[in-house]
């Protein structure tokens, strides 16, 4: 059985991410690590892309909320930090129910919160409560306002999440802030440390950081590896290692969808020297103990 933790799908809001009107930037992206683009993103096909999980044999597939400022992607081909603009791409969080009301065996909902808005913990709440979903995800480097992930203005929210046992989701990589230096999974070891029962998902595996974002989750078991598309990058042998030894049960497969296609990256993920005992682990029970499956 398969969990793919990180799938945007094409669907309503998603749509109107920079990852499907540059349709241009994105496909040179999969073509840098030798994918081509997938029939269901190059169409922008709902159905096709339910026709590609099923074929990848993947049973149920995540899909994150998104609440960041609109980025360049064009800066970021050219290896040009993004430039924040002034207005936040979302996806709305009723949107996500939506989804997983109508494909209730195949989408997992993860919301997605604003932490500069004035409501933020009831939005926070409502979702949680009232919507269903399994986690919240935020992108500290990427809001309006760029924070770190230690930053006081977030801690009521991981707070809240963990009185509410919910999982939030961290997106930490070179390219999700004004600087490389937002990536640095450091800060969110402060976090880990101050919420030690809260667990917390380091979205894009705070790459290049590698050894130490696996260092970071080998000292605070409440954190969870989730490197999705930057498994295959340079380095990420030690993500394996990691996954093959100390992290065996708090490292979590994602394909990164549309960026890469659900079923080559599947097939480049299965082909990595994973031990054989581990990947039930990294494929599905990590991801269904983590999400309550």
């Amino acid at each position: 059985m398969i969990i793919d933790m990180r799938v945007r799908p094409p669907y309503k809001s998603w749509l109107d991410m920079s990852l499907f009107t540059n349709k241009e930037w994105t496909c040179a992206v999969a073509r840098q690590m030798g994918f081509e683009p997938s029939p269901s993103y190059l169409h922008s096909s709902l159905p096709e892309l339910l026709e590609e999980l099923k074929r990848a044999g993947i049973d149920r597939a995540v899909i994150p909320g998104n609440c960041i400022a609109k980025p360049e992607c064009a800066g970021v081909l050219k290896g040009l930090p993004a430039e924040k603009g002034q207005t936040l791409e979302m996806v709305p969080n009723e949107e996500i129910a939506e989804l997983v009301r109508l494909y209730p065996d195949t989408f997992v909902g993860v919301g997605a919160v604003d932490p500069m808005e004035e409501n933020v913990l009831d939005e926070t709440e409502r979702v949680i409560k009232e919507l269903g979903v399994r986690g919240i995800a935020i992108g500290p480097g990427q809001g309006m306002i760029a924070m770190y992930p230690d930053d006081k203005r977030l801690t009521p929210i991981y707070d809240l999440c963990d009185q509410l046992n919910t999982p939030v989701f961290v997106k930490l990589s070179h390219q999700v802030g004004p600087d490389s230096s937002y990536g640095n999974p450091l800060y969110l070891g402060h976090v880990a440390s101050d919420f030690p029962n809260l667990k917390i998902v380091v979205v894009h595996g705070a790459w290049p950081c590698v050894r130490e974002v696996v260092a970071l989750a080998h000292r605070y078991r409440n954190i969870y590896i989730q490197p999705d598309f930057y498994t295959i990058f340079p380095g990420s042998i030690d993500y394996v290692d990691a996954a093959n030894t100390i992290l065996q049960d708090r490292f979590i497969y994602a394909s990164g969808y549309p960026v890469y296609p659900v079923e080559e990256m599947l097939q480049r993920f299965v082909h990595m020297p994973f031990h054989p005992k581990v990947f039930p682990k990294v494929l599905y029970e990590n991801a269904a103990e983590l999400l309550r499956i």
